[in-house]
């Protein structure tokens, strides 16, 4: 991870959200990347290699672990940040893009024309508000799958009917109790982000309405 660049990406995100976007990338960068990447891998480094299954039938127990978990809890919620974060950083992108432009159109104008900055300023709003409302998808939709795939609980014992194994397996999974809780853990702060997803795409809404009214 690339620790210059996302502190750069926070700095300009900030410039362009509201107080409430503020909060979520604070719990986008603090309790998730941060946390994945340091506390998830302790967690999960010892996932494959500590799944036991009682038997000696070769690759029954690689079988087994394929079944029980089809992809990772790790990787799953590094592809959630990623997803996540993706409409931000086209935003983010997008802005600067368009600052780019405004500056080089100034130099040769020199002259500030309101009506302009109105587009302008109208343009940013369309593009963020569809920035959150995408954000807000992306996040309800992982939270769904995190809960069909993984439910709410890790057991101790898993029982595997597949082949090639002989007959039904006892597997056991290593650390099941901290795995549990660090599910738990994720899913309430995808519910907090998809809250403040909602409360701010509500926010933006309200003030276009409240603008448009007042014209």
């Amino acid at each position: 991870m690339s620790w210059h660049f996302l502190e750069r990406w926070v700095e300009k995100a900030n410039q362009h959200s509201t107080l409430v976007g503020k909060f979520w990338i604070t719990f986008l960068i603090v309790c998730r990347m941060v946390i994945v990447a340091s506390v998830g891998d302790r967690v999960y480094n010892d996932e494959q290699s500590e799944f036991k299954c009682n038997t000696l039938q070769p690759g029954c127990t690689n079988v087994c672990f394929n079944r029980f978990s089809p992809i990772s809890h790790l990787r799953f919620w590094s592809f959630q940040i990623l997803f996540v974060a993706t409409p931000s950083v086209m935003f983010v992108v997008y802005s600067a893009h368009k600052s780019k432009l405004k500056k080089t159109s100034s130099k040769k104008a020199r002259i500030s024309n309101d009506e302009d900055d109105d587009k302008t300023f109208a343009q940013h709003f369309r593009w963020y508000l569809a920035n959150v409302f995408v954000r807000l998808c992306i996040e309800v939709g992982f939270l769904v799958l995190q809960v069909l795939l993984f439910g709410f609980h890790v057991p101790e014992l898993y029982k595997c009917e597949r082949r090639p194994c002989p007959n039904t397996v006892d597997c056991f999974i290593s650390r099941p109790m901290e795995k549990t809780i660090f599910l738990w853990f994720m899913f309430l702060y995808s519910c907090i982000c998809v809250a403040l997803n909602l409360v701010e795409f509500v926010y933006l809404v309200y003030a276009y309405i409240k603008k448009q009214a007042q014209k």
